[in-house]
């Protein structure tokens, strides 16, 4: 996203605008923290029976990503497994704790936590679907349909260019740079700031009307609880990303448990460090 905001602003006038918009929220978003989201409140645990696995739609390094239905709504599920048969007693009070953090997060660009429950040994994350995927599939998509287009229409225009711009008009651009940027500042601007983490393209969601939710804000913590080993950020290829801050491959390196508190700095680490990060 870094990338994404010094190419697609046309003018101070419009780098102002958006500004004014996110100083604008810094305002709002304390407010609601105040008044509704104090991380206190009580996760809601959901009958398994009740939420229909439709089809797999992921996978990653912490769980299995489904899409299903519950009561009628569109719905995630992410399956973690667990390290053991039943969950200890430990164990319940790690999930209740992150759990209760979630369950209090309402804010336009996050992805709504609907719930939690236990399935097949695993614990399950059930929250909101959105329409059109991820950030990172968004990209790569409008890329390759970009640069077809242009090869099979004999298009000359500087291949590095158009592809790195990806056929996204400006525009959309800033609104989804946005919209990231403000679930960002909601996390850090709750007491304790909640810390993402592992923020990626990945886990930027898109909805049908183009807005940008941040995703998986508390799934690193829920696999520390359920697996029983300290959780680090997936590593690609035997390395860790390049969206990886310093002060957390700091940590890889000592060995040091990543369930502690990890600077908000990690975050705005990872979503300005530029096109590494939303293109790899």
């Amino acid at each position: 996203m870094g990338c994404c905001l010094t190419r697609c602003i046309p003018d101070g006038k419009m780098a102002t605008q958006f500004e004014a918009e996110l100083n604008e929220d810094v305002f709002v978003n304390a407010d609601q923290l105040r008044t509704k989201s104090t991380f206190s409140g009580h996760a809601s645990l959901l009958h398994a029976d009740e939420v229909h696995c439709v089809q797999e739609i992921g996978k990653g390094d912490s769980g299995i990503v489904y899409k299903g239905t519950y009561r009628g709504s569109t719905v995630v599920e992410k399956r973690m497994k667990m390290s053991t048969h039943k969950p200890t007693e430990a164990m319940e009070k790690s999930l209740e704790v992150v759990a209760s953090r979630m369950s209090s997060l309402r804010h336009p660009n996050t992805v709504l936590f609907m719930g939690v429950c236990l399935r097949d040994q695993a614990f399950c994350i059930i929250s909101e679907y959105c329409s059109r995927g991820s950030l990172y599939d968004i990209l790569h998509t409008t890329k390759e349909s970009h640069l077809h287009t242009m090869h099979t229409s004999g298009d000359r225009i500087n291949e590095d260019k158009e592809s790195s711009e990806g056929g996204f008009h400006w525009h959309l651009r800033c609104r989804l740079a946005l919209g990231a940027a403000r679930g960002l500042l909601y996390l850090h601007s709750a007491s304790p700031p909640l810390v993402h983490g592992q923020l990626t393209s990945a886990n930027i969601l898109v909805d049908d009307s183009w807005n940008a939710k941040l995703a998986d804000f508390g799934t690193r913590q829920v696999s520390q609880a359920v697996q029983s080993k300290p959780r680090h950020p997936a590593k690609t290829n035997g390395r860790l990303p390049y969206w990886t801050a310093p002060e957390i491959l700091k940590a890889v390196s000592d060995n040091v448990d990543m369930t502690a508190e990890n600077p908000q700095g990690a975050d705005i680490y990872s979503l300005g460090y530029g096109k590494p990060t939303y293109f790899i």
